[in-house]
């Protein structure tokens, strides 16, 4: 056995601000640990040792045109790894473990090809492989060489979001664009104009992030501070794949995966060089540029090699006045239109080798401004903004009977929001500055060298910390708050097959542990104005430790290629956020204060589903689930007020609800008529209550119990329609969003809305794209076709139509 001594020399230049001094010494020590994984994984060295391969090329066809096939995916399913065939239909995948294989090859629109092979030292199989036409192919596949990604290889509800689909929606984010996934809830009432989109799923309330894991490339993007995901900061033109897996079912996501995952790759190169420039202009005097470059540059073999990209995009947008009309005065001159400034950059480089390892470093940088609508005698106005440094490390591969991934990644970001009003008379301006920094990093491996067995083990592990000041400048008061959370987890998960991989019966066991420590909320010279909050000040908050036993189950029988029933049954757990623990200040017309006495939240969910291919051209899928959550975190009065100057408003805190329970159905039908012509509709139904809130001291606290959860819909309905032809490519999609609760009593609210539920509402977007060249194409897309206006709880209302006129140029 080979050592190796990896010495890690890193200069930076002097930094004063002490989160990067932090920063500094912590990625010294994740930048060795990666390393020295990247060394301890190598095949031959500990994970086992070097074993013959051999090589496998071939052709995919149409059986009936003879015509090769490009993009087909062909994937080993003992070794889970796979390829597409290139335009010329033609496949590669060198350096395989010597051994018996199953070679699935699978085309959208075409019956999937399954044929065993073998692989053998130093020899090159030569295949021919013809796929036979069929009208509807159950489910898409997207397949990565290093991931499997079949949507029916897990008993669970998964879709899958492949890179046409992503770049023929007719919406602006990716966070609009999930919004159509059967069971997922989106709050985003200003669009490309928010700060703050929140997309959950399965009956979790649309006001809370943390509930629902978001992965970009493996890395987390959810902040530990407010467990908030900047979506905007995901360039959708550079995304491969979105992957949305329902409920807490898999061991190997923990901490923030409650009501499920969502795991979004970005593009890998693939040709020597390519580029990509799209221009648009829009609704609101608003421009959009995107540039993409990519390479990649293979030796002889056509199997190791580097790969690189550089992608950017920016924004910019004069706004809409979000005031509603009725509301609305134009002698109100501190109302202004909102306003968008936005910039994404990108860098990405990797390595491939011959023995099926891979390496890749990315880094990211994304800055915006974004108006609040008001303007008094500030350049900007109010406003906030989002300084976002991030990396990521990744290192995977396969050896003969082990197939691993790790990861290391960072992100820092600078939130920083300037408050400025006028009310009755009172001028008030000041400025809310957050340094958020996450970390962390992960390791799995898993054991393919059992017949009947796929074992998973392995351990993931981030810290997040919050460091906050708002400086009143029209007064002395400085308010502060920090803190720190540590989470991770330990995890064993094991696939088992029976009757030739037909029933699958997956067993997994997570170990998560979470510790909150270095909390303080306090004032420095308190003025008169804020001095109800000096009753709140703590210097010194407890340290807390947590952890939790999450047992997960799940089991599945394919009675045939495109049909299969399945249940499972799992355990999550969530722990508290940095901001409900540390943070005591406004929220949304009223005032909250910190609670560092949370306990995390526990969900235990059962599934039950179902895919049917009802005739030779139509499918449906169906789940029902049931979910009880323990020690629920959930916003609710504390029976108190306070006097902030201008008005007095209820005092609210995140509380662990004794118990909420959460159960609906989901259901999807696909009509696949032919390959250019496709159309689906989903339906979910929701129940959300409030099962059991044990209540201390009735004079001030409200029983919830039999309530409602705010931001809910019972009925949610989407559909959708994509025609492509040699004239138009068209996409059209439909949604309908039924009622919601606004608050957690389920009471009128007297102060904007006059109602107690969110009405309902429909709305339509369609995209038209034309090839107008064979480089060049045209597009319009219109997000909210009839222009439905619709407000939040805060009287805030929706951009409405929304059209985008963009040209792509690719070379």
């Amino acid at each position: 056995m080979q050592h190796y001594t990896v010495t890690v020399s890193i200069k930076t230049s002097c930094i004063s601000n002490n989160h990067y001094k932090m920063f500094r010494g912590n990625f010294c020590f994740f930048i060795s640990t990666f390393f020295s994984l990247v060394f301890l994984c190598e095949p031959g060295y500990v994970i086992g040792q070097s074993s013959p391969t051999g090589n496998i090329s071939g052709i995919v066809y149409d059986e009936s045109t003879r015509k090769p096939l490009a993009d087909a995916n062909v994937y080993l399913i003992q070794i889970k790894t796979g390829t597409t065939t290139g335009f010329d239909g033609r496949f590669t995948m060198s350096n395989l473990p010597e051994g018996n294989y199953t070679l699935s090859v699978s085309f959208l629109g075409y019956k999937k090809n399954e044929l065993k092979v073998t692989i053998r030292k130093d020899i090159n199989q030569n295949l021919t492989i013809y796929l036979k036409v069929q009208l509807y192919t159950k489910g898409e596949v997207v397949i990565n060489a290093t991931r499997d990604n079949e949507e029916r290889e897990t008993p669970l509800w998964i879709d899958i979001i492949p890179v046409k689909k992503i770049e023929q929606a007719p919406v602006m984010t990716i966070a609009g664009l999930l919004d159509y996934v059967p069971g997922i809830n989106m709050s985003n009432t200003f669009g490309i104009y928010s700060g703050r989109a929140i997309v959950t799923m399965r009956g979790l309330p649309a006001n809370d992030q943390s509930r629902t894991l978001v992965l970009l490339d493996g890395a987390p993007l959810n902040k530990a501070d407010e467990g908030s995901v900047n979506w905007n900061m995901i360039n959708k033109n550079n995304i491969e794949s979105i992957k949305v897996i329902k409920g807490p079912g898999i061991a190997q996501y923990g901490s923030g995966a409650m009501g499920g995952v969502i795991e979004i790759t970005s593009k890998k190169p693939q040709k020597k060089f390519a580029g990509q420039a799209i221009v648009g202009y829009g609704t609101y005097n608003t421009i959009d540029a995107n540039m993409d470059l990519s390479g990649s540059i293979k030796d002889s073999s056509s199997v190791n090699g580097l790969y690189w990209n550089l992608s950017g995009f920016g924004r910019l947008s004069d706004g809409y006045i979000t005031e509603p009309d009725e509301y609305y005065d134009e002698e109100d001159t501190i109302l202004v239109p909102t306003f968008l400034r936005e910039i994404n950059a990108s860098a990405k480089v990797g390595y491939d080798f011959k023995n099926l390892n891979n390496i890749e470093l990315k880094f990211g940088y994304f800055d915006d401004k974004r108006g609040n609508g008001v303007k008094v005698f500030e350049a900007y106005g109010a406003f906030s903004e989002h300084d976002t440094f991030n990396w990521l490390a990744r290192y995977s591969g396969i050896g003969k009977n082990f197939k691993w991934n790790t990861n290391i990644y960072y992100s820092g970001e600078n939130y920083n929001r300037i408050y400025e009003y006028m009310n009755e008379g009172e001028y008030m301006l000041y400025e809310a500055d957050s340094w958020r920094n996450d970390m962390g990093g992960k390791f799995d491996l898993t054991f393919t060298g059992l017949p009947k067995h796929s074992i998973m083990t392995g351990a993931d592990y981030k810290l997040g910390t919050v460091d906050g000041t708002d400086t009143y400048y029209t007064s002395t008061d400085i308010i502060s708050n920090a803190g720190k959370m540590q989470t991770g987890a330990i995890f064993l998960q094991d696939e088992i097959f029976f009757f030739d991989r037909n029933l699958q019966i997956n067993i997994g066991f997570r170990y998560d542990f979470a510790k909150y420590f270095d909390g303080l909320f306090i004032i420095a010279y308190p003025s008169y104005s804020i001095e109800f909050i000096s009753r709140f000040e703590d210097k010194a908050m407890p340290v807390k430790n947590w952890d939790a036993f999450c047992p997960r189950f799940s089991a599945q029988y394919k009675y045939s290629e495109s049909d299969r029933i399945y249940l499972s049954v799992a355990r999550g757990f969530r722990a508290p956020i940095l901001d409900d623990m540390t943070r005591t200040g406004k929220k949304k017309g009223t005032f909250k204060i910190a609670n560092p006495g949370l306990k995390p939240e526990l969900i235990t969910t059962c599934e039950l589903g179902a895919d049917v291919e009802i005739f030779r051209d139509i499918a449906f899928r169906g789940s029902l689930y049931y979910s009880i959550g323990k020690d629920f975190m959930y916003y609710s009065s504390t029976g108190d007020s306070v006097n902030m100057g201008y008005k007095i408003v209820p005092v609210l805190t995140k509380k662990n609800i004794s118990k909420v329970e959460i159960y609906g159905l989901e259901t999807e039908l696909k009509y696949e008529f032919n390959k250019n012509l496709a159309a689906f509709a989903n339906y979910a139904y929701t129940h959300a209550v409030v099962k059991e809130n044990v209540v201390n001291d009735t004079q001030v606290d409200y029983d919830l119990s039999g309530k409602y959860l705010t931001d809910v819909p019972n009925h949610k309905v989407t559909a959708g329609i994509t025609w492509n032809n040699r004239i138009l490519n068209t996409t059209l999609l439909y949604k309908f969003i039924g009622e919601q609760w606004i608050n957690d009593q389920n009471i009128v609210d007297q102060e904007y809305l006059f109602t107690d539920k969110y009405p309902a509402c429909s709305i339509y977007s369609i995209r038209i794209e034309k090839q107008i060249l064979k480089n060049l194409k045209a597009a319009t897309s219109i997000e909210n076709l009839f222009d439905k206006i619709y407000t939040d709880s805060n009287a805030q209302q929706c951009p409405g139509r929304f059209i985008m006129v963009m040209v792509n140029f690719t070379f």
